[in-house]
C-alpha cells in the first residue's frame, strides 16, 4: 500500500484503518467492503507483507474506531461545505454524488434497522 498523500515511514495499521472504514469507503468508493472482503483483504495483505495476522488485527481494531472518527468528521465537513456553497465548482458535482448516496444509503440503513 502507498500513501501518496503523506508519504512517510510510520505504522502501517493507520493506512489499512482508513482503506478499511466504512466512512471512507462510502465517499470514496461505489460500495463497502464486506466483512468477509475485510478479512480477506487483511489476509492477503499479511501473507504478501510477511505480516503476523494476529498483530495486524490486533492494531487494526484499536484504530478503527479513531478512523472511523476521522471519517465521519471528515465527510461531515465536506458535507457542510456543500450546505454553505463552499465547495468549489469543480469538485461540487462530485460531491453532490457522493451527497446522494450517502443520503440514500443511511436512509436504507436506519429502514433496515427500523
Amino acid at each position: 500500500m502507498i500513501d501518496w498523500e503523506k508519504p512517510r515511514a510510520e505504522d502501517f495499521s493507520y493506512d489499512i484503518g482508513c482503506f478499511l472504514s466504512e466512512p471512507a469507503q462510502l465517499w470514496c468508493a461505489e460500495s463497502i467492503m464486506s466483512a468477509e472482503n475485510r478479512f480477506r483483504f487483511l489476509e492477503l495483505y499479511c501473507r504478501t507483507n510477511n505480516k503476523d495476522q494476529q498483530l495486524v488485527l490486533e492494531k487494526v481494531s484499536i484504530r478503527e474506531p479513531l478512523m472511523l472518527l476521522h471519517w465521519i468528521l471528515w465527510g461531515a465537513l465536506k458535507l457542510c461545505d456543500i450546505e454553505d456553497s463552499r465547495t468549489p465548482p469543480v469538485l461540487l458535482k462530485a460531491h453532490e454524488e457522493k451527497y446522494t448516496v450517502t443520503s440514500v444509503w443511511h436512509n436504507r440503513r436506519e429502514l433496515k434497522n427500523f
